[in-house]
This record gives C-alpha cells, sequence and structure tokens, in this order.
C-alpha cells in the first residue's frame, strides 16, 4: 500500500526531473 506521503514525494521528484530535462534541452 502506497501512502500519501510517498505518491506527493513521487511527483516531486518526477516534476524535478522534468524541469532538470528542460534546462538541458
Amino acid at each position: 500500500e502506497v501512502n500519501e506521503a510517498t505518491v506527493k514525494s513521487r511527483n516531486f521528484l518526477r516534476s524535478e526531473i522534468w524541469e532538470l530535462v528542460d534546462h538541458l534541452n
């Protein structure tokens, strides 16, 4: 079972990664 904190941190990580990818392009 995935709790809300895990989901939130995962979404945060994903957005951080996409921002990084954006800067690289």
